[in-house]
């Protein structure tokens, strides 16, 4: 007797083992619905019949998968299994205290509180999922049903039965609270979070966004160290990166206007450091007795076409007469694209991302997402591990009762490097069509400026693998340097400005010679922006063309 009754405990162990590892798995695998999973707490509870009658119907969805359409399959296997949960919980067979294959005649009679907590928790959780659109209400409602018929078998059994201690309630509110307190003040001063939502950006619907007036920020860099340095930077009332308030150009004053993106801005430098304000110092030693004034007019991330309308808002009313436009042909050519909403083979996914996301700025959830991340810094901190993004987005994008907003993934179609993409040796149609419109936004530019009077000049930059040709013979050791032509990037920027009569500076051709150690030193070897290093360089090189080729005859 002992020996059938010990077989029948094995036996029911072993059923329930079955219908915890094919039940969810199957529906999860079938239909890729994550809620699947909650069925584990029902069939952990229940008796081990209903384990076997689900771990039977997880069969028989393999088996007809093949011949019946899988939506209509589940949902009426599903149906089927909660059916068949409701006439046991009616029969008071669904969960069993007699049965030694369940949990409820063990753990459950000593801990039916404990049980039902949890069963309580897990409903609670399935009312929450019913919020969301992308939930399927009948799977979820069967779901929900299995688990309120164990809820309900679950309290007709013996054990003591807590009441509502609302003043137990109360402290447990308080507690908690104060240890979210407790946490988000202490994570301000032990692990700042350094990627959050910048404030020094506004929307424009011109091109896209600009710098905010008045505004501060920071920017995080890692250093050729390895040591992540934080810098500062305002963004004057004016609305450019900025220490100065520039107001009517006085008779003697010579104005330059310093265009381009963050290696304009000064990613990571201070102001004193950025190529616009060292080319000052240069030209005011050079020419001491002469007033020349640079003006930095650098945007992060922006492409040529939006520099031309931040030009066209913020610079031509400063009355510069010289504009100097630096152009970073590996960005700046998927940022043209970007302006029709186009992207090329290869990008990047988290830049392209960001980008998408703050033209949806002004939707309701990556407003709330970009307040969370501001304000909050454990949220923030979270938000970083998931490559920048909080749940909360995705939820109220997802929620049954606002308006259904999209922000699809941004999948490259090929892993090549999105910086080399522009170097290609043989161009594919988008990349073709993206390069021509840039070379249009270049010749608009520099129609703009002849038509006000103005001067242009123009410089085209890469990163650090422009100064290094063994680099690109690297590449095509490893198998994919092959495809690419060293510099192509910049050889048709240039031939571009050529075309549109715009005069240039070759400053990738003239730090070619420059010692390695000091080529090294260009770019952040981490981030690919001028170092300071870098910025004197530029700035060395753009004094010297100025002084012979352009100054003469100009100033007097």
């Amino acid at each position: 007797m002992q020996i059938n009754k010990n077989r029948t405990g094995i036996f029911a162990y072993l059923v329930r083992c079955l219908g915890l590892v094919l039940v969810p798995n199957v529906y999860y695998l079938l239909t890729n619905y994550k809620l699947a999973f909650l069925l584990i707490p029902v069939l952990l509870i229940s008796s081990p019949l209903f384990a076997l009658v689900s771990a039977l119907c997880a069969v028989l969805l393999i088996l007809l998968s093949a011949f019946v359409p899988v939506p209509t399959l589940v949902a009426v296997v599903i149906l089927a299994q909660t059916g068949i949960a409701v006439l046991l919980s009616f029969s008071s067979r669904f969960v069993s205290v007699n049965d030694q294959g369940s949990i409820a005649s063990g753990f459950g009679l000593k801990n039916s509180a404990v049980l039902r907590a949890a069963i309580a928790a897990c409903l609670c959780i399935d009312l929450f999922l019913s919020l969301f659109r992308s939930v399927d209400l009948v799977f979820l409602a069967c779901v929900v049903i299995q688990t309120a018929c164990v809820a309900g078998s679950l309290w007709r059994l013996p054990g003591p039965r807590s009441r509502i201690d609302a003043a137990g309630l109360l402290t447990a509110l308080v507690s908690t609270t104060l240890s979210l307190v407790i946490l988000e003040v202490g994570s301000w001063y032990v692990a700042p979070a350094v990627n959050v939502p910048s404030n020094c950006f506004e929307p424009t619907p011109d091109y896209v966004y600009t710098l905010r007036p008045g505004s501060r920020g920071s920017i995080a860099l890692t250093d050729d160290s390895g040591k992540t340095v934080m810098t500062h930077f305002n963004i004057s009332e004016q609305g450019l990166r900025e220490d100065r308030v520039y107001g009517p150009k006085a008779p003697d004053e010579f104005r330059i206007v310093v265009l381009g993106d963050s290696f304009t801005m000064g990613h990571g430098l201070t102001m004193d450091q950025t190529y616009g304000r060292v080319l000052e110092k240069y030209l005011t030693g050079v020419y001491p007795g002469k007033r020349i004034v640079v003006i930095n007019m650098g945007v992060w991330g922006y492409a040529p076409w939006q520099e031309i309308g931040f030009l066209e808002k913020r610079g031509f009313k400063l009355e510069p007469d010289l504009v100097i436009w630096q152009i970073f042909p590996p960005n700046d050519i998927s940022g043209t694209y970007s302006r029709v909403n186009k992207l090329l083979r290869a990008f990047g996914p988290y830049w392209e991302r960001r980008y998408f996301l703050f033209r949806k700025q002004n939707e309701f959830p990556v407003r709330a997402e970009r307040w969370l991340q501001s304000h909050l810094n454990v949220y923030a901190l979270i938000a970083s591990i998931s490559n920048g993004e909080g749940p909360v987005m995705s939820w109220l994008a997802d929620f049954r009762f606002l308006p259904k907003y999209e922000y699809p993934e941004l999948v490259p179609q090929t892993n090549r490097h999105n910086l080399r993409e522009p170097c290609l040796a043989t161009w594919y149609p988008e990349l073709t069509e993206a390069f021509e419109m840039m070379c249009a936004d270049i010749r608009a530019l520099k129609a703009e400026c002849d038509r006000r009077g103005i001067d242009l000049i123009a410089f085209a930059n890469s990163d650090n693998i422009s100064l290094f040709p063994d680099a690109w013979d690297e590449m095509a050791k490893r198998g994919d340097g092959s495809l690419y032509e060293v510099n192509k990037d910049i050889r048709l920027t240039q031939e571009c400005f050529e075309s549109a009569g715009i005069p240039y500076v070759d400053i990738t051709a003239k730090m070619m010679p420059l010692p390695n150690e000091v080529k090294s030193r260009i770019f952040f070897l981490n981030d690919g922006h001028f170092t300071p290093t870098g910025a004197h360089e530029v700035a060395s090189l753009l004094a010297e063309y100025l002084k012979n080729e352009y100054f003469p005859g100009k100033l007097k």
